[in-house]
């Protein structure tokens, strides 16, 4: 069954050509890791790694390999953890005898001995007579590991050769385009994956001396945090790659470069603009407030040259009766300038090119959002790059669905949600303005205006949960890691003392508020790691930030409850989730998402054992359950009785190229379930012991049923 002798000729062959076509070298061997022990670092936190611009490419590399195999892992079957401790009876298992591959045992020999590890992942390459091992360095109940690289093919000759990204990827999805199970476009993604690590090592060799200030623990302005996003998302296979870019606009665009610019504003007919506000003050007027909150700023003026004063004033004489300002990101402005429809709007007068003006935004962590910090609002643009899984266009049920969830804000709903989860707060997008000839809304013109909290004067220390968790690129301390090893050091406890203690204040300050918006509002959102912030007070966990109302939905059996203050309410929006799709997707970006990520990065920086936050959370979970709730609390249910939890499968969603935003529901992205760490911490199981994921196939039924992806992000 196995097409052994010709494909592995085929994968010899791609070790000579994979390496020169592509213009990347293999990994280096990873230098032994040493470790402080002094009473502000607990052991297994690395402090002697550093960033340089000579070393970015092997970090990026390792990084990159790093998130490939743990998708995979997530994502696929055929694969083992092997202790090289063990006798040969104990390594053999079903998987090895059934590959007829012998070598594997004195291949995870060599591989202990080489990287210094106790385990040794295999993964499984049957339709090539192949096998990929790797080291790993730390091996994680909510999986997501570290590893060892670089990782070693093997074709049965009783060694392992060490193989680049490049390599590795190319041998993994030849094997997905060998299973049968559909299309795929393993070209596509080999592009995305090394535009990804082409631009992650861009990022850490132009940000590499300011590393150490944006992994630190000392407070970082909401913007700094924002734009230090680095790595992106750890279990997804192309978290920067942003192909529709050229070189020169990723140097200008790319919040991660810290980079800033003036919005591109047109004169438009009123007549063709649409707009939407859940405030007293229309569409039009707030967006045209942003330029003129420009036009009468003496510091803006006199750092703009005479002709753009001049321009900015001519734009606002024309802001009156028949006419109106909208604003695009610089980037889309062009691309659209290109399209033969808006051409023809601006030839015959309907549209003027004002150009570049105003004041300059610097692009936060999702790239088409945008912040100045003199302006009440930031700006969410439509952008038409695909960013992780989506082209970032906001459909126009989204545009409603955001003004929607202000407008049911403003109402008694609003007051509600804050005393059940007082600690909860929601950035709004209180109002839209987009081009709509004839009715018709243009998706691609879309803009978003997002409440500004964080204007010139504040000092607030909020951070991105995914920035927060994120990887120190080198190998030293995560943000995380540094913010409670200063806690521990400034309050004399013990490192593990203060981690746990700061996670029960997280878990108390989100986690458990957005399980009581569900089960006793019927509010839900889509909290993942980009779009939660936590707002620090000390360095402790003080609130909980939530902006995206593109992800804002509600749960079927508080349907009634909620039209009784805002009738109609999700209707038209399509934000009414049957019971079980409303669970489902809270569980995915509430917990598998956010709170296992947030456990793993106390556990891969070795503040604290994973098992033991794990326990401390299913207990507060069966608490919760125990006390009653007025709407069925049906995610908690699943998370401490399911052995099974959903779970994306980016590595797919991006082989078979989907856009989560369209498409059916069934077919729009791929889900796979993972083993649910809750339940094993109550059952008293190793909950090292992961099983392989369970996959189904695009155009198969799947394990989660799924509503258009919103997300910014992830």
């Amino acid at each position: 069954m196995h097409e052994t002798t010709s494909d592995a000729a085929v994968v010899k062959t791609s070790l000579r050509t994979m390496e020169t076509a592509v213009g990347m070298a293999g990994q280096p061997e990873e230098e032994p890791v040493e470790h402080e022990t002094g009473s502000d670092m607990p052991a297994g936190v690395s402090t002697v790694p550093c960033l340089t611009e000579e070393n970015a490419g092997a970090h990026a590399a390792r990084l990159a390999e790093q998130n490939f195999l743990n998708c995979w892992l997530r994502e696929t079957s055929d694969w083992e953890v092997l202790s090289a401790e063990a006798s040969p009876a104990g390594l053999s298992s079903p998987a090895l005898a059934s590959s007829g591959l012998s070598s594997s045992l004195s291949c995870v020999r060599e591989i202990a001995k080489a990287t210094g590890c106790e385990r040794v992942i295999r993964l499984g390459l049957p339709r090539q007579n192949a096998e990929i091992f790797m080291g790993v360095r730390y091996f994680s109940p909510t999986q997501r590991h570290l590893f060892a690289g670089p990782a070693r093919l093997s074709l049965g000759q009783g060694f392992a050769a060490p193989v680049d990204l490049a390599t590795l990827s190319s041998l993994c999805l030849r094997e997905l385009t060998l299973t049968g199970t559909g299309g795929g476009a393993p070209a596509l993604f080999q592009e995305r994956l090394l535009h990804s690590l082409r631009l992650t090592e861009k990022f850490l060799v132009q940000r590499a001396v300011e590393i150490e200030g944006l992994y630190g623990a000392a407070p970082l302005r909401f913007i700094e945090s924002e734009q230090a996003l680095l790595l992106g998302h750890q279990v997804h296979p192309t978290p920067k790659s942003r192909v529709e870019m050229g070189a020169l606009d990723v140097d200008a665009y790319s919040p991660e470069l810290g980079t800033s610019f003036p919005l591109h504003w047109f004169r438009v007919r009123s007549g063709l603009l649409k707009g939407r506000s859940a405030l007293p003050t229309p569409a039009h007027e707030l967006v045209g407030n942003l330029l003129q909150v420009h036009s009468g700023s003496a510091a803006s003026r006199a750092a703009s040259s005479a002709a753009v004063t001049a321009r900015t004033a001519e734009a606002l004489a024309y802001d009156q009766a028949g006419w109106g300002l909208l604003p695009l990101h610089p980037w889309q402005a062009r691309l659209l300038l290109q399209r033969p429809a808006v051409r023809e709007l601006v030839d015959r007068g309907d549209m003027r090119d004002l150009g570049l003006m105003g004041e300059s935004f610097a692009p936060t962590s999702s790239v088409r959002t945008l912040y100045a910090e003199n302006l009440p609002f930031m700006c969410k643009f439509s952008l038409s790059v695909r960013i992780t899984n989506s082209l970032r266009v906001t459909l126009a049920k989204e545009l409603d669905r955001a003004v929607e969830a202000a407008c049911l804000w403003a109402t008694d709903i609003g007051r509600i949600a804050s005393v059940v989860a007082p600690t909860v707060r929601v950035l709004h997008d209180p109002a839209y303005l987009t081009l709509a000839p004839d009715g018709e809304v243009w998706d691609e013109f879309s803009v978003l205006l997002r409440e500004n909290p964080w204007g010139k004067a504040s000092r607030e220390d909020v951070t991105a949960l995914t920035t927060l968790v994120q990887d120190h690129p080198a190998g030293g301390k995560s943000r995380l890691a540094s913010i409670v090893c200063a806690l521990a050091k400034r309050t004399g406890r013990t490192v593990p003392d203060v981690a746990r203690a700061w996670f029960g204040r997280y878990v108390s300050v989100a986690v458990l508020p957005l399980l009581r918006l569900f089960c006793e509002v019927g509010l839900c959102f889509e909290p993942h790691q980009q779009n939660t912030l936590l707002s620090l007070e000390d360095g402790w966990p003080a609130s909980f930030l939530i902006r995206d109302s593109q992800g804002y939905f509600h749960r079927e059996a508080a349907h009634a409850y909620l039209c009784r203050h805002l009738p109609g309410v999700g209707e038209a929006t399509e934000s009414i989730f049957p019971e079980d799709l409303a669970a489902e997707r809270l569980t995915y970006y509430v917990f598998v998402n956010g709170v296992l990520g947030m456990v793993n990065a106390f556990g891969t920086a070795g503040l604290i054992g994973e098992e033991v936050l794990l326990a401390d959370l299913r207990t507060e979970l069966t608490a919760l359950r125990a006390g009653g709730t007025r709407y069925p609390a049906t995610i908690v249910d699943r998370l401490l009785d399911m052995e099974r939890l959903p779970c994306k499968g980016n590595l797919r969603t991006r082989f078979h190229d989907m856009d989560e935003l369209v498409g059916d529901i069934a077919t729009q992205s791929v889900y796979v379930e993972i083993d649910n760490p809750f339940a094993q911490a109550g059952a008293g199981q190793d909950a090292k012991q992961c099983v392989p994921a369970t996959v189904a196939a695009p155009g198969a039924p799947q394990p989660q049923k799924q509503q258009a992806e919103t997300g910014e992000e992830q």
